[in-house]
């Protein structure tokens, strides 16, 4: 199972909300990121695994993901629209995967999927998941966690 590197995953969500969209978590009473079990709608869910049985489904929060596609586009938080929060959330999952992949992975055994939006309804309950990560900020949240990829 390639998505047991939670260290290095978190890391990489980290990096990715600094470098590319300027956001910063918020930090709880002892200066550590905080941490959720669960978002509040509405959020979008946007997925990518890598040529194996396990996809990681990253949620984002529309507050968040507006503030994301915000910085990302340059526009103005009231001028971002559904389509930018999809794209935003689809090219999120795309970059953390990508990242995350090349940090743990140098040999390039596996192949990054094209990422893809995701119903929500078809997420596992927050008991069954593994393990999750949470990218929490001023304006909303982000989680991601793997779970077992379905066939289509």
């Amino acid at each position: 199972m390639i998505l047991t590197n939670n260290d290095v995953l978190e890391e990489v969500i980290h990096e990715i909300m600094d470098d590319m969209f300027f956001l910063f978590p918020e930090l709880d009473e002892e200066g550590l990121p905080m941490q959720y079990k669960e978002l509040n709608p509405p959020y979008l869910d946007a997925g990518i695994h890598f040529n194996t049985e396990d996809l990681l489904r990253i949620r984002i929060d529309y507050g968040l993901l507006t503030e994301m596609a915000s910085n990302f586009t340059g526009l103005p938080p009231e001028s971002i629209e559904q389509e930018h929060l999809e794209s935003t959330a689809a090219e999120t999952a795309n970059i953390i995967g990508g990242n995350f992949l090349v940090k743990i992975d140098p040999e390039q055994n596996y192949k990054l999927s094209i990422p893809e939006l995701l119903e929500a309804n078809q997420a596992l309950a927050v008991a069954d998941r593994p393990w999750q990560l949470s990218f929490i900020s001023e304006n909303g949240g982000l989680l991601c966690w793997p779970e077992p990829l379905k066939k289509s």
